[in-house]
């Protein structure tokens, strides 16, 4: 890749043994692409094992961001002399500290003498960060005012896209310790989560919301992922909140407000359950124990009666609906309900004893 160089910054370093302060001269290097909009500059200065490039420890960070712009001047202070020092640079979309990082880069090692007045060539090549954007949660779903925010299983499928990455890290604790998995494109694994990849669309399938859990009751959950590059770089984490609700909903009862004995073919169904939000109501024919569904039978009464309520689809749960049957060759109607999370309770069945037109 042909590398440009684009900017010049002059960095002076206060020298923590040295008489003067010495000179780096910082030289951003970029490929096919820069910065087109705004951004700005985070700098550290760090000592690194020489060998592996490992950062063993910051021995100075520019006290405030700096504009990226043209003869730049990113001041330093209090850097002691050594070997093996870097530069590394940061680029982001805003000047705050918790703003995605657009782009990074870190020098070759490079050493401050003491005693001396020091001029370093410093290029630093510039690389476009990996960045994460659209989690989502397949599965999940929930009412209006917090769409997303449940599942019905600990088993998860996340979907997000993924640019700039070799790899993804997960995990349900935002350390990356409890359950922490590094899975790659078109990693072979026997057990657990995978990954597959479409373009720059990235799936994990099989994510177990309960794992490094003790007690893993329903209730909230927290996963965070992050993305690596071909250098190990790291995007920065992003939090994934979500509720697991296994629980259906539970004491479903329905009954007519007119009894067992219907007269006429409209009736007012009462229903009753414990933690549903919604219902499907239909009509059936009950016998030996078995309600056989008769579609189509079962109907609505006019919309503008005040106990209106849609049949032969989930609704809205209503603590009484009025209904009418398209003709006496049905004895029964039956319900389930369900709840956000999408468990489902078992059928509620009302017999009639008889039908007086």
């Amino acid at each position: 890749m042909e590398l440009r160089h684009f900017l010049v910054a002059v960095t002076l370093i206060l020298l923590a043994c040295a008489p003067a302060p010495g000179e780096v001269s910082v030289t951003f290097e970029w490929g096919d692409s820069q910065p087109t909009e705004k951004v700005w500059i985070y700098g550290w200065i760090a000592e690194v094992n020489p060998t592996t490039m490992d950062w063993l420890r910051t021995v100075a960070e520019l006290a405030e961001p700096h504009a990226y712009e043209e003869g730049v001047s990113l001041d330093f202070t209090k850097v002691p002399n050594g070997e093996s020092l870097v530069v590394s640079l940061e680029l982001r979309g805003e000047p705050a500290a918790d703003a995605r990082t657009l782009w990074y880069g870190m020098s070759k090692p490079f050493a401050l003498a003491p005693g001396t007045t020091t001029d370093v060539q410093v290029s630093v090549v510039m690389s476009q960060s990996p960045t994460l954007d659209d989690v989502v949660i397949v599965e999940a779903v929930g009412p209006d005012e917090c769409p997303g925010c449940l599942v019905s299983s600990n088993l998860a499928t996340l979907k997000f896209t993924a640019t700039n990455a070799a790899a993804v890290h997960l995990a349900n604790g935002n350390q990356f310790v409890t359950c922490f998995h590094r899975l790659e494109p078109d990693m072979e694994r026997a057990e657990g989560p995978t990954l597959t990849t479409q373009e720059g669309t990235w799936t994990v399938a099989d994510w177990d919301l309960d794992c490094g859990l003790s007690d893993p009751e329903d209730g909230p959950r927290s996963v965070y992922l992050e993305l690596i590059d071909g250098h190990e770089y790291v995007s920065q984490t992003i939090p994934l909140q979500i509720v697991v609700d296994r629980q259906p909903p539970t004491e479903e009862i329905i009954s007519s407000l007119d009894g067992s004995q219907l007269v006429g073919l409209e009736t007012t169904l009462l229903f009753g359950v414990l933690n549903g939000d919604e219902m499907w109501v239909e009509a059936c024919r009950y016998e030996d124990y078995v309600c056989e569904v008769v579609e189509g039978f079962l109907l609505p009464c006019d919309e503008e009666n005040v106990d209106h309520i849609e049949v032969e689809e989930w609704t809205t749960l209503a603590t009484q609906g009025c209904v009418r049957f398209k003709d006496d060759s049905v004895d029964a109607v039956r319900a389930k309900f369900r709840d956000f999370a999408q468990n489902e309770s078992p059928w509620a069945v009302f017999e009639f004893d008889s039908v007086v037109e």
